[in-house]
């Protein structure tokens, strides 16, 4: 569990650094360009904030390759039911998608 709140807690501090450099889109624009490619956008209000950190954060940041240790990605892809497909697929990228400061 630790492990997951220190991942939660590098997201947001990434979020809100990379929020504050002014060339850089915010993150409601990140969030309307990587979240909306495979759901729709919710909204801040939906789920409290303990819900965002420690569940929805590190979970939807496994799809752009943000992973709590090492063997986490390997471990998603063995227990998913097609593996081989997962992993052609790409759904559990190797490196992160996000630009930098998240990569």
């Amino acid at each position: 569990m630790n492990k997951i709140v220190a991942a939660s807690t590098l997201i947001l501090i990434s979020i809100a650094t990379y929020c504050r450099q002014p060339d850089l889109p915010s993150g409601v624009e990140l969030a309307q360009v990587h979240c909306t490619s495979c759901h729709a956008l919710p909204q801040p209000e939906e789920l409290n904030k303990d819900t965002w950190r420690d569940i929805v954060l590190p979970r939807m940041g496994q799809f752009v390759g943000i992973y709590d240790d090492s063997g986490q990605r390997s471990a998603l892809i063995a227990n998913s039911t097609n593996p081989e497909k997962v992993r052609a697929a790409n759904i559990y990228p190797e490196e992160p998608t996000l630009p930098p400061p998240f990569s």
